[in-house]
């Protein structure tokens, strides 16, 4: 199922039975997204945010979910030309639930809203340090879900700009 800004939610296929669970949390033949080459674990405590990160050259996709604790993810859709170009969508995230695929061209951010969060993305581009960029999440005019909360949130990610000062080299691809 594709979103309003173009990403992609996937329900994750989950067997129980009294032992716990077992999640197929991707499936190539299922999802259709193109080929992951890195994937990263992160692990938050409650309140911390993380984002909103993107990179300039070599831009990710990202399949996004939760190992561990409830998250409230977020995007926003930095791909000029776009219709929905500087709006933000929103995806709670639990073990259980949903993974989300966010095409390159978007600012990725996530909010740890239990005690402890583990996240888990599978990203089609490594990492590129040089090229590694983001919106400020404190940025006013987004009216990102934690504004109005006491969050953690690191200094690097404080200091970048916002959107109105950020001059973006996605461009919205013509289909």
């Amino acid at each position: 199922m594709e979103s309003i800004t173009g990403c992609s939610i996937f329900n994750n296929k989950c067997f129980k039975d009294d032992r716990g669970y077992f999640i197929e949390a991707y499936k190539r033949s299922e999802f259709s997204i193109p080929n992951i080459r890195q994937t990263n674990v992160s692990m938050s405590t409650k309140n911390v945010v993380r984002g909103l990160h993107f990179q300039t050259q070599n831009p990710q996709g990202k399949l996004v979910r939760s190992v561990y604790g409830v998250i409230l993810d977020v995007v926003v859709d930095l791909r000029v030309g776009s219709e929905t170009y500087g709006k933000k969508e929103e995806f709670l995230l639990q073990p259980e639930g949903i993974s989300v695929y966010i095409p390159p061209g978007f600012a990725h951010g996530f909010w740890c809203l239990t005690d402890e969060c583990v996240f888990h993305y599978g990203c089609t581009e490594e990492y590129h340090k040089e090229s590694d960029a983001g919106i400020n999440p404190e940025d006013p005019d987004l009216f990102l879900p934690w504004r109005n909360s006491e969050v953690l949130i690191s200094d690097k990610d404080k200091k970048l700009p916002s959107l109105k000062e950020y001059q973006s080299p996605f461009r919205m691809e013509k289909v």
